[in-house]
């Protein structure tokens, strides 16, 4: 089920941000992509499904700076803060400046090495419980900032998820 439902949060995220009558090209490749990658090596959902976003925010110019900092330039390590609204990591310098939150470095490094990784390597990616939840997270919202929506199968995954892991899920509003 979590496959399923991811395949149609993907094609729902490519037909809404493509548009009526607009050629999808690379998104569409990155979807085929990502649905060989789950199906047939195998790979987790949550992991093609955030390797999906990353790289589709991408292609429409709207990802995030994951090494420098947002407002400043500076590299942003060892402890991130993540600005939603502002487009990425924000470096310990400029944290008290407009919104910011705390993530866990492995959850910023887990997007970069999304961001880059090699499809037919994406079956032996894992992402730690801790991991999954902060990007679960401010992930989603950025997602959500960015693209002005939120996905219901997004939603319908997450619900799914949480459900198959015995826990419930947190409710946004």
């Amino acid at each position: 089920y979590e496959a399923l439902c991811t395949a149609f949060y993907m094609r729902d995220f490519c037909e809404t941000v493509s548009g009526e009558g607009q050629p999808g090209g690379p998104l569409f490749t990155l979807l085929i992509r990502c649905l060989n990658a789950m199906c047939h090596a195998k790979a987790d959902s949550d992991v093609v499904r955030t390797a999906f976003e990353i790289r589709a925010m991408d292609a429409l110019g709207l990802g995030p700076s994951l090494s420098r900092c947002v407002r400043c330039g500076e590299e942003a390590q060892p402890r991130p803060m993540f600005s939603v609204s502002g487009g990425g990591v924000v470096c310990g310098r400029c944290e008290g400046e407009g919104d910011g939150a705390t993530v866990l470095p492995g959850s910023v490094a887990a997007l970069r090495q999304l961001r880059e990784i090699d499809f037919d390597t994406l079956p032996v990616v894992t992402l730690t419980r801790a991991v999954r939840r902060d990007l679960a997270g401010y992930w989603r919202d950025y997602l959500s900032w960015h693209l002005d929506r939120r996905f219901r199968s997004a939603d319908f995954a997450e619900k799914l998820n949480a459900f198959r892991n015995n826990r419930l899920p947190q409710e946004k509003p």
